[in-house]
């Protein structure tokens, strides 16, 4: 895989200043860590526009108005191109981690990887399928990355502690009340107004 130097091969062909563009070449590749043909197209406008934006006169040096003018508009468009390539390189970037993060192939070419996700959105494994637990092993969940986690695991876990909460409470009520039935007590304390009572 090539690397924004290599990709850049030709540009220092052209410039005055090779060393100082050579560097300007790594420094960037270490900060936007392009990788595949379309991450370093995007890269390579960033770097090929910084330079031309650094090149330009600064604005305090003594020009004429026409001049200051059109240096003006030279670098509101360099400025413009390079906020251009970022987002399209942070987009593609972005969709690289996700297909990375849910273990998507590689042969999905321009494909969003978020739409893919949502359009083959698969239900967690039923609690019934999980692995037995040895007898007082303590109840825990298994270490994941939560990057790895799909929305839908997400939701059902939520719900699954949810009832946990509620079953819990309810044994916890139930208990209360045979231990205080007929000690003088005027009513029976009831679970949660949020919780259903058991059938």
């Amino acid at each position: 895989m090539k690397t924004l130097a290599e990709f850049t091969a030709n540009d220092s062909a052209y410039l005055a200043d090779r060393a100082f563009y050579t560097a300007l070449t790594a420094d960037f590749d270490a900060a936007l860590q392009p990788s595949g043909i379309l991450e370093l197209t995007f890269a390579a406008e960033i770097l090929r526009a910084t330079w031309r934006l650094q090149r330009l006169p600064v604005g305090d040096m003594d020009l004429d108005q026409p001049s200051t003018d059109h240096f003006a508009r030279l670098r509101t468009g360099i400025q413009t191109t390079i906020r251009w390539a970022m987002t399209e390189l942070r987009r593609l970037q972005t969709a690289r981690v996700i297909r990375d993060a849910v273990d998507l192939p590689n042969t999905i070419g321009l494909a969003d990887p978020k739409e893919i996700v949502k359009a083959t959105r698969q239900p967690s494994r039923p609690l019934a399928q999980q692995p037995a637990q040895t007898a007082g092993e303590p109840r825990t969940a298994p270490a994941a990355n939560p990057a790895t986690i799909p929305p839908s695991a997400v939701d059902q876990m939520e719900a699954m502690l949810a009832g946990m909460l509620d079953r819990s409470e309810r044994e916890q009520v139930a208990a209360f009340n045979r231990q205080h039935q007929g000690a003088g007590h005027p009513a029976a304390v009831r679970p949660s107004a949020g919780l259903k009572t058991a059938a």
